[in-house]
């Protein structure tokens, strides 16, 4: 592999545990503002997880 392909691969892994972590927060009714420090998402991408799991954001 080269080193492009690396940094792809560890680009998807961060995003992959950042959008398990954003899940786990929503469950867990965590506030917008934690999750958002947390993960780096903005409201946007948060809100585009939560409506993928079925749960709402909390204020």
């Amino acid at each position: 592999m080269d080193k492009s392909s690396d940094l792809e691969i560890l680009e998807l892994g961060r995003e992959e545990r950042n959008i398990s972590m954003a899940q786990m927060m929503i469950q867990e009714r965590e506030s917008v503002e934690k999750i958002e420090r947390y993960t780096g998402y903005a409201l946007e991408k948060l809100k585009e997880i939560s409506n993928g799991i079925g749960i709402p954001l909390m204020k």
